[in-house]
């Protein structure tokens, strides 16, 4: 009896979720869920998976090695969530060994998919700063079988891998200067991997009250190179109609960060 109950809370753990109330400090101001929060909501859920899964969050650090995330993409079609509980599912996948994609559903009150992400993720040697193949153990417990996938699971999992890509000009971009605060470092003493989309995003809200029309409906960001806590972060913003793109540099001029969003009208 124990062995088979092992298999299936296993089966199980192959796929995760977990429920949240959303919070005051989730929503802009107009109760629509900010991009931001949502990242870090996933986040956590997925930090609780891999708890789940046996590997603690310090599991990686005692053998030299750390996640490093490396692309974020978001699709996401309800955001009016204030106050409502929603669920996000996640499971990942490995690509040969040397990263994994972590998916997420996101679901209402009523059960009903109103989004889906993808968190690309390498690990790295700390002493040598390299992408070392993922351990082992981390392949085996989070293998999943991709036919054993629900519909909703087989959608999430069929979001596009390629970022969007827009036909820009230089001499179009918007410059915004913003300084690294204390809060935005975290415990890598790197800016966190969210400052980027709130430093993108807040560069908008100089232009013609973009924020107070459009509602973020997709968000695709690629990390490149971290910055550290000094000096500030310089983010050029093009915006095309209803899609917008940004670069975040350094205060040495260093490219840390490619976002691309699109943007959906706010109900008036």
């Amino acid at each position: 009896f124990l062995e088979v109950y092992t298999e299936r809370y296993n089966k199980m753990l192959k796929t995760y979720s977990e429920n949240y109330i959303v919070d005051f400090r989730d929503v802009d101001r107009y109760y629509d869920i900010k991009i931001p929060q949502l990242l870090e909501i996933m986040g956590t859920v997925s930090t609780k998976h891999t708890n789940e899964l046996g590997f603690d969050p310090f599991y990686l650090i005692r053998q030299g090695l750390a996640w490093i995330l490396y692309e974020w993409k978001v699709d996401i079609e309800k955001t009016k969530l204030y106050a409502q509980t929603i669920k996000i599912e996640t499971f990942a996948v490995d690509r040969k060994g040397m990263y994994f994609i972590r998916y997420f559903g996101i679901y209402d009150k009523d059960d009903k998919l109103i989004g889906r992400a993808a968190a690309k993720w390498v690990v790295i040697n700390t002493t040598q700063r390299k992408i070392v193949k993922l351990p082992q153990e981390i392949l085996e417990a989070a293998k999943i079988n991709i036919e054993e996938l629900n519909e909703n699971q087989k959608y999430i999992y069929d979001m596009p891998e390629k970022p969007l890509r827009l036909e820009k000009r230089q001499d179009d971009f918007i410059q915004t200067i913003f300084p690294i605060r204390f809060y935005d470092i975290d415990s890598n003493h790197h800016a966190n991997n969210v400052k980027y989309v709130d430093w993108a995003i807040e560069s908008l809200h100089q232009h013609e009250d973009f924020l107070k029309k459009y509602k973020v409906s997709h968000l695709s960001i690629t990390y490149k190179k971290e910055t550290g806590e000094d000096g500030d972060i310089i983010c050029k913003t093009y915006i095309d109609n209803l899609r917008t793109y940004h670069e975040i540099y350094s205060s040495d001029n260093s490219l840390l960060t490619v976002l691309e969003f699109k943007w959906a009208e706010r109900p008036q």
